[in-house]
């Protein structure tokens, strides 16, 4: 069963909307007293220009900064304007002036509950209900938020009270019957849906809380029964059907859920968003899509041309494509993503990334240098078209994408990152001294960049180059990420040209045990450690391991040779 969200929508919210199209209100008062400014104010909000308004009413506060209905007003344009942040903070000042105005106290509550701040809501809430103890609607909400905040037991209280004084009525029952659920009290809540269903026997959903409840129970035949007789009574209820098509999905059920969902996604009063949340679980069920291709793509062409420029659809084709291994359709799918959304930097990280790692080089430059110029202060682009020159061995040009446009990266992590790939850029071609500087002003950027902090440290071990400031920063590497192998295969390495071998084997072991599939690297470091603490034998073992994997020293094959430390 979807949780279900309590949602109260107050008409007041939308007081004062017009409907006429904005147009300029001439100023006809100036400096002759609030309630001129006010009225002006109100003249603005009435024909849309909520700007002018907003400025209105700020000139009527400053005037006059203890009234109330200024306040308000303000809170109503800014939430009239999606400014919800604004608009609290305005009608608080309201409610704290004036406590007792229910229509200040109702647009306040409302916003806090849009807001998510439940606490502040209920005490809102509690208010109100004094101020109107009368009023069965703000009682009403009041159980709804003790029931948000699982304050069950003062929300069936309150839940009973009013109960007992407009008599039994199925809207509470229901509601009560929530409660029950969401404090997994099975046996009240199995009691108030049969009695709800004695008196609405024909209403779907009814039967379907009970199907829930029997669900918890473990009786799973009984609740499936249950709810294929909601279907019965409706069979074109989407509820039902979308509960149907879960629980079969649940129950391993396939062919019965396809049946469900293919409707379900025909039908055109289920909008797309919804459509897309029922096919994910299908994504995750790779035997799904060996069993049921040819179901599984008809859906997916279904919603493609329900809804030819929804961005969630397309999402969900790049994932559908990826499972079917059809890389020249998912391709296509990101780059009509970058098309439909072109102000999304991330949509163009993706489309670059897949190509990258599909070894579309051509593409990955081409595609970098556009979204560069779309997004000039994304460091993303600059490196992955850094990357792709240096593997065409082109390194001297990517150095100098990088460091023409390092200056232009505002964000201090983001430009350490790219000051990490210009230093190991410099190392490779033997520039060192570049190298390390360029590393110093990653640091200042970002002092606990790990990459950063890793990479300087390994490459002044091999320049056996400052080894205690190597030491520092790769314990502090490994301090940071404690569980990353190569991080502390680093620090092994830098302990091991300290000439502190037996340092150097714990830690190199532990980078070992770390990693699920050591590099010949990190086989060869540890090589080496175990040779000058004595163990030959062991370390001639790791050396082989090295030789099978590729990425191990120019002096490798020597030291197995030899079978002797190659320094």
């Amino acid at each position: 069963m979807r949780k279900l969200i309590f949602i109260v929508i107050f008409p007041f919210l939308f007081s004062g909307c017009s409907i006429y199209s904005q147009r300029a209100i001439n100023p006809v008062y100036s400096n002759i007293g609030s309630f001129l400014h006010y009225y002006e104010g109100i003249q603005n909000r009435l024909y849309g220009n909520l700007g002018n308004a907003v400025n209105n009413f700020k000139s009527a506060l400053e005037l006059e900064p203890e009234n109330d209905a200024i306040y308000y007003e303000l809170g109503n344009c800014y939430n009239m304007l999606n400014m919800p942040d604004s608009a609290i903070h305005y009608l608080a000042q309201a409610v704290q002036i004036n406590p007792n105005n229910k229509h200040y106290r109702n647009l306040y509550g409302a916003l806090l509950i849009n807001l998510g701040k439940f606490d502040e809501a209920l005490q809102n809430q509690k208010h109100l209900v004094k101020i109107d103890s009368l009023n069965v609607n703000y009682r009403f909400q009041l159980v709804l938020l003790y029931s948000q905040l699982k304050e069950f037991d003062n929300a069936l209280k309150e839940l009973h009270r009013i109960e007992n004084e407009v008599g039994y009525n199925t809207r509470l029952a229901e509601v009560k019957l929530r409660i029950y659920l969401q404090n997994n009290d099975i046996n009240n809540a199995l009691a108030e849906a049969n009695s709800i269903i004695k008196i609405e026997p024909d209403n779907p959903l009814y039967h379907i809380y009970k199907s829930e409840i029997y669900f918890k129970l473990g009786e799973d035949s009984l609740a499936l029964s249950i709810l294929e007789n909601a279907a019965n009574l409706d069979p074109l209820s989407p509820q039902v059907n979308i509960q149907l098509y879960q629980r079969y999905m649940q129950l391993g059920n396939y062919k019965e859920a396809f049946a469900k969902l293919v409707p379900l996604f025909a039908d055109t009063l289920i909008g797309p968003d919804e459509k897309v949340q029922l096919f994910y679980p299908l994504l995750f069920e790779q035997k799904l899509y060996a069993d049921y291709a040819q179901q599984i793509d008809s859906l997916v062409s279904t919603l493609n041309t329900q809804y030819p420029d929804n961005i969630f659809v397309y999402e969900l084709l790049y994932e559908h494509y990826i499972r079917r291994q059809n890389l020249t359709k998912a391709r296509e799918v990101l780059q009509i993503l970058t098309l439909i959304d072109d102000t999304n930097y991330k949509r163009w990280e993706k489309f670059i990334s897949f190509d990258y790692s599909t070894q579309n080089f051509d593409s990955v430059i081409s595609n970098s240098s556009k979204a560069a110029n779309l997004f000039p202060k994304q460091s993303i682009f600059y490196i992955l078209k850094a990357l792709v020159l240096d593997e065409l061995d082109r390194t001297n040009e990517a150095i100098e994408v990088l460091k023409t446009n390092v200056n232009s990266i505002q964000n201090s992590e983001d430009k350490a990152e790219m000051l990490c790939v210009l230093g190991d850029y410099y190392y490779k071609e033997n520039v060192f001294r570049k190298a390390f500087l360029t590393y110093e002003k990653a640091l200042k950027c970002n002092p606990n960049s790990t990459r950063v902090l890793n990479n300087y440290s390994y490459y002044l071990a091999l320049q056996n180059f400052r080894l205690k400031k190597a030491l520092q920063m790769s314990s502090k590497a490994v301090d940071l990420d404690p569980n990353n192998p190569t991080f502390i295969d680093t620090k092994g390495w830098v302990l091991f040209k300290l000439g502190r071998y037996e340092e150097a084997r714990d830690v190199l072991r532990n980078a070992i045990a770390k990693s699920s599939n050591p590099s010949a690297e990190i086989n060869e470091h540890y090589g080496d450690a175990l040779f000058m603490t004595g163990n030959k034998q062991n370390a001639y073992i790791y050396w082989k391991k090295a030789q099978t994997l590729s990425g191990g020293s120019e002096k490798l094959n020597k030291k197995i040779r030899t079978q002797e430390y190659v320094p």
